[in-house]
């Protein structure tokens, strides 16, 4: 009798939790699941491989999808069970035991809005997993005092998390936020390193610069790729030694700073490029932090929009045809975006509720259209499947070292892929 059960029969409560996803047992310790799709086997180029005889060498998959989690059996010799039921493919509910062939593991979906209320860090609103982490990693790094490097396309949020390690810190001293971009290359040394009466055209008094004003807290560098390289120089030498300089003054003053920088560009390509130095670019990247693109985490959009709306107008609130239309919309300017457009929307309202109509927005882009190439595993993906797999050619089509490239894919966790499983996960995230 074949005990094998399709996936609509199955019992238990099927949950919509969006939180995050872990699993542990077999000889894995409990780890987060990451992306939406997650291999289970013995063979070389799975994901996870647990501890146990009767494992297949491609023996399963868990899926994100729609419903939640979905587990998949890949044909396995010795079957799939989710809490000892034998299943081809079932949605998985907020904690269940699974059996691949001999080796047994735990499946276990947090509560996403009870670890938002917890993890949420000071001045952000989400939920989404990959803020959850980025919350997680920020409490990790606060305290530490080492320089962080926050990386994520214009509009995402940068300054936030930047104000939030500050936060968390412990460090008394100011927060000082500097756009590197904002300055003429003759200006930036003087905003950063500060200086004196005389020493350029039009300095008509003394200026304390950047770094004395964060003495005993933290300097955010925001678009640091836009540093001149003469001031480069001049900031790796400022790491290196923790004195300062200020222009037209000849003894050095020792400062206490703690550098968070920032940036939208692609620092790899700038150092290819001889834009931007390694040595200052491994003096500031102790710690990097991913900020993902708000298309990426759209179940928060609904969080964020009624957030930014109240703080405007906490009278007004959005008909559920308007969040809709927030969700379908691609946001390339992101949570930036998003408040202009709310902010334009709240003035033009006639009454108490905000329409879709209201709003005036484009829809998501239809499938088979571009996508965005500021995203770097989409930049990635797209040279890999260019070059069918092969990275020599992904490299050329990226116009980039193999080196850089491998370095790239060490980043989001591909290097130990195969040829196969490298071209398939970038299939994937270009369909996403």
């Amino acid at each position: 009798m074949d005990e094998r059960l399709k996936t609509e029969t199955l019992d238990w409560p099927i949950s919509a939790n969006e939180g995050p996803a872990y699993l542990s047992g077999a000889g894995i310790l409990r780890r987060p699941l990451r992306g939406r799709l997650v291999r289970i086997g013995r063979g070389r180029g799975n994901d996870v491989s647990p501890q146990g005889a009767g494992l297949s060498s491609m023996h399963a998959e868990l899926r994100r999808c729609s419903k939640g989690w979905e587990v998949v059996d890949l044909n396995s010799r010795n079957g799939t069970y989710v809490s000892g039921a034998r299943v081809e493919r079932a949605i998985l509910p907020d904690r269940a035991e699974l059996r691949f062939g001999g080796a047994v593991m735990w499946f276990e979906l947090q509560d996403c809005a009870q670890l938002a209320q917890q993890e949420a860090l000071p001045g952000l609103v989400g939920g989404d997993v990959s803020m959850l982490e980025l919350a997680r990693l920020v409490r990790r790094v606060a305290p530490t005092g080492v320089p962080v490097l926050i990386q994520g396309e214009t509009g995402v949020g940068k300054e936030k998390v930047a104000q939030a390690v500050h936060d968390l810190s412990g460090r008394r001293g100011a927060f000082v936020p500097i756009n590197c971009g904002a300055f003429s290359p003759d200006l930036v040394g003087a905003e950063l390193f500060g200086a004196v009466r005389g020493a350029y055209t039009g300095a008509d008094r003394d200026r304390v610069g950047a770094f004395a004003s964060a003495h005993g807290g933290t300097l955010f560098l925001d678009e640091v790729g836009e540093l001149p390289a003469s001031v480069q120089v001049q900031l790796l030498r400022v790491l290196e030694s923790g004195a300062i300089r200020r222009l037209g003054e000849p003894r050095e003053r020792q400062v206490d700073v703690r550098i968070v920088a920032a940036t939208h560009r692609d620092l790899d390509q700038m150092i290819q490029s001889q834009e931007f130095r390694p040595d200052l670019y491994h003096r500031i990247a102790v710690f990097p932090l991913q900020i993902e693109p708000l298309r990426r985490r759209t179940n928060d959009l609904p969080a964020i929009a009624r957030h930014l709306l109240e703080l405007y107008d906490a009278d007004l609130r959005f008909h559920a045809d308007a969040l809709e239309a927030l969700t379908r919309y691609d946001w390339p300017g992101n949570v930036r975006e998003l408040r202009n457009l709310i902010t334009r929307a709240a003035i033009l309202a006639t009454g108490q509720v905000i329409h879709a109509q209201d709003l005036a927005l484009k829809p998501k882009r239809a499938a088979g259209t571009q996508v965005h190439l500021g995203d770097e595993k989409v930049r990635l993906a797209l040279g890999i499947c260019a070059g069918r797999g092969n990275l020599s050619e992904a490299a050329r089509h990226l116009g980039i070292a193999r080196s850089t490239l491998y370095r790239k894919l060490t980043r989001i966790g591909w290097s130990q892929l195969d040829k196969e499983a490298i071209l398939e996960r970038a299939e994937q995230t270009i369909s996403e």
